[in-house]
This record gives C-alpha cells, sequence and structure tokens, in this order.
C-alpha cells in the first residue's frame, strides 16, 4: 500500500481566497523588490507590478487547471511539472512583455 505523501498534492488555486492571497503575495515581492534598489519611479514600480502580477494569474490558472493531472503524479514528478510550468509561463511572459516595450519604444523614436 503506497503512503499518501507520495503523491503530489497540489493547494486548491481555484477558489478567489487562494487568488487574493496570490495578488497580495505577489505585490508584496514588488515592493519589497522596488524598495531594495534601483531607479525609484512610478513606472518601473507600474511595469514591475504587471509583469508579476500576469506570471502569477496565468501560472495559478494553469497549475488550477493540471491540477488532476498533476495529483496523478509521483511526488517529484508533480513538483517538477509544476516548477516548469511556472518557468515556462515566466519565460512566455517575459517574451511578450520584451516585444511590447520594444515596439513602443520604436513608436516612440518614430513620432
Amino acid at each position: 500500500m503506497s503512503n499518501r505523501l507520495d503523491y503530489f498534492d497540489i493547494p486548491e488555486l481555484c477558489n478567489t481566497s487562494a487568488l487574493a492571497l496570490l495578488i497580495l503575495a505577489s505585490q508584496l515581492s514588488v515592493v519589497i523588490m522596488h524598495c531594495a534598489g534601483g531607479e525609484m519611479t512610478w513606472v518601473r514600480f507600474g511595469l514591475t507590478s504587471l509583469f508579476v502580477q500576469w506570471v502569477a494569474l496565468v501560472s495559478a490558472g494553469l497549475l488550477c487547471l493540471l491540477r488532476k493531472v498533476l495529483a496523478r503524479m509521483s511526488l517529484v514528478v508533480g513538483s517538477l511539472a509544476a516548477f516548469f510550468t511556472i518557468i515556462l509561463v515566466t519565460l512566455l511572459v517575459s517574451i511578450i512583455a520584451e516585444r511590447i516595450v520594444d515596439r513602443a519604444r520604436v513608436s516612440a523614436y518614430v513620432c
């Protein structure tokens, strides 16, 4: 008989209280990063907040959709799958954000 600790169990991220905590923790990390160093501007704070919130919410949405699939995996495989899902979301959001910012810079120079 297998022990329940051998299987990956992801927290319920599909309810509003979990999402509220996720948004709060994400925004708190942005405030800490913003105060830790670098130029302190509202534009930097806003762009960082937007990026972190997109990564957090898209990751939570994907993990919510994959919850049943991940629950059938072993602890190590499920943890790695969840980790690489979040890494992939971060990569994709980074690529999209970079293209948007580059397009905005080009159009600012053209005008």
